[in-house]
């Protein structure tokens, strides 16, 4: 089971294969750090309010690509 922690770690790779290394935009503008989160379980920040750059550069993105 994954958690929802903000350092989380993917280590399943069935789960996300990428790492979170493609993230994606949700119709509602929500970023998400895959196409795997269907649920979106781990939204980063809506394109409406913040920039995308500044939502891939957060730390919350970072810890769950494991570039922190």
């Amino acid at each position: 089971m994954v958690s929802h922690q903000v350092d989380l770690e993917l280590n399943d790779t069935s789960l996300c294969p990428q790492k979170a290394g493609s993230p994606v935009i949700a119709t509602d503008g929500n970023v998400l750090p895959c196409c795997f989160d269907i649920f979106d379980g781990y939204g980063l920040g809506k394109i409406i309010t913040q920039g995308f750059l500044d939502i891939c550069k957060s730390y919350k993105y970072m810890s769950i690509s494991g570039t922190t």
